[in-house]
């Protein structure tokens, strides 16, 4: 029997037109001044991107050190990296990050290291928030897409059951994210900031407009998820999670230690 609190259609159609009205927008002029008070962790899933993360520190510090508004949220930066030979798990990297420090944090922010805030909104969210859209180098529709960088209440994340650990390699862990949030009534909020994109490799389709291996397993695999009702998520999330912490220290980027940066290593193997 559904545990869902809202039965997730079968219908694509029906599917997309849901998704499209979740959306709220933002109503910053009548948010209270404790929503820029609230204790904000930024989780960063992160493996070889060396070259990207020495740009994203940075920019991320002076982003917050000059806002207007986001200066004043308390704030720490917790890189999180996978250091096994598994293929990259974003969602399973978001939950070990949780469990590691989530209880420090009343909201998340889960970011990608390749897009750097030029204008954006980071206050506490009361609905699950896409921060990121012009600049972002996403191939989704806009009413899919929240991935890129996300803030989320503690509150909402585990009601969620996190994201699944089970999509390796590149994409879907978000659409997955956003069923989930149909599942139990959750509204999205677009806040849809300026951002500036660094250069990497599409994961999810080749050179030649292709998709990859783990691009065609993954869609597979969230096309069988919804296929059986979309139920599963119950059973596949933070409540599920195998991973092994290896060390946390404060960060380093050639020589320098950022202050309020955490660098965890985690292994799934």
């Amino acid at each position: 029997m559904s545990r869902n609190r809202f039965p997730v259609p079968l219908d694509h159609g029906e599917i997309n037109a849901l998704l499209a009205r979740q959306w709220v927008p933002p109503d910053t002029l009548a948010r209270p001044r404790e929503h820029w008070q609230r204790r904000l962790a930024i989780l960063v899933p992160y493996r070889d991107r060396e070259a990207h993360l020495r740009s994203f520190i940075p920019h991320l510090h002076d982003y917050f050190r000059i806002d207007k508004l986001d200066r004043h949220i308390p704030l720490h930066i917790h890189v999180v990296e996978q250091a096994d030979a598994l293929p990259f798990n974003r969602g399973r990297l978001i939950n070990a990050g949780f469990a590691l420090f989530g209880g420090d944090a009343d909201y998340l922010c889960l970011h990608d290291v390749d897009l750097l805030p030029l204008w954006s909104d980071y206050a506490f969210p009361l609905h699950p928030a896409r921060l990121c859209w012009y600049g972002s180098p996403n191939s989704q529709q806009k009413h899919l897409y929240i991935g890129g960088v996300t803030a989320i209440s503690c509150e909402h994340f585990r009601l969620l059951n996190g994201f699944s650990n089970d999509y390796w390699g590149w994409g879907y862990e978000d659409h997955d994210l956003r069923l989930r949030m149909l599942a139990v009534g959750l509204r999205a909020e677009a806040r849809d900031g300026a951002y500036r994109a660094l250069a990497h490799p599409h994961n999810g389709f080749g050179g030649d407009g292709q998709e990859t291996e783990a691009g065609r397993r993954n869609r597979e695999r969230i096309e069988a998820l919804h296929r059986d009702g979309f139920t599963a998520w119950h059973e596949d999330g933070l409540n599920s999670l195998a991973f092994r912490h290896l060390d946390s220290a404060p960060l380093e980027i050639d020589g320098r230690r950022w202050d309020q940066v955490t660098h965890h290593r985690v292994r799934f193997d």
